[in-house]
């Protein structure tokens, strides 16, 4: 049963752009220390492309090699990266204030594919921090000023 009044959406192509979506577990101030938490851009990108099946490990405090990293993996998935843009008119100096709201002018548009997910589902352990003046932590700090 075919609703003769209803109507076909408009079709709108697929960009060809493919990007790699992180669920990245934390609120993220700096970009580019998030990704060096999770190795760094070049290995990142490099175990997206080779998909070796190793996890990927996500270290908070990635230059303490003491610290546990939380294991994510790499899932293939066809999602849409949509970018919303919303604009509101400011408000004439001369306007009375009983005046309504001006409507806020809202567009969408659909910037890339995003292909494949980095997702970090399992759960964190317990870490505990050794302090500098802990011997065994100036004996992993030796070995590793060796390199």
């Amino acid at each position: 049963m075919a609703n003769s009044g209803s109507e076909m959406a408009e079709r709108w192509p697929l960009p060809e752009r493919t990007v790699l979506a992180v669920d990245y577990p934390g609120y993220v101030v700096n970009a580019d220390r998030a990704i060096q938490t999770i190795g760094g851009s070049k290995k990142l990108a490099r175990d997206v492309v080779e998909n070796v099946g190793m996890p990927i490990e996500l270290r908070y405090r990635y230059k303490d090699p003491t610290s546990h990293p939380i294991k994510g993996e790499i899932i293939s998935n066809q999602n849409l990266l949509l970018v919303k843009v919303t604009r509101r008119v400011k408000k004439t100096s001369g306007s009375s204030p009983s005046a309504t709201k001006p409507p806020a002018i809202t567009s969408a548009k659909v910037v890339a594919v995003i292909d494949k997910s980095v997702r970090f589902r399992k759960l964190a352990d317990f870490q505990y921090i050794v302090p500098k003046t802990d011997p065994l932590a100036q004996i992993t700090d030796a070995l590793r000023d060796i390199n």
